[in-house]
């Protein structure tokens, strides 16, 4: 079974309120550091780079993710948080 990540196709704003250029998220297993291994698609057969980066209007691309618990980060160009418009 898989999950949608709830931040597929958000856009991420700096604090100004502009498209935050590039934003990345990684991604672990719940409860660890240990990086989780994301997907393009709900097969789990496309793997996405870690870190997973916006396009260029400051959208991540759909990710799936394997049921089950895991932790996000989501950082600005500068390792700084982003805001997440949702």
């Amino acid at each position: 079974m898989t999950i949608s990540w709830p931040l597929s196709r958000q856009q991420v704003l700096d604090a100004n309120g502009r498209p935050c250029l590039p934003a990345y998220a990684h991604f672990f297993a719940g409860g660890t550091t240990d990086p989780l291994t994301v997907y393009a698609d709900a097969g789990l057969t496309v793997p996405l780079p870690d870190p997973v980066k916006t396009d260029g209007e400051g959208r991540f691309p759909r990710v799936f993710l394997p049921a089950g618990l895991y932790a996000e980060q989501v950082l600005g160009p500068y390792g700084d948080r982003a805001l997440v418009r949702r």
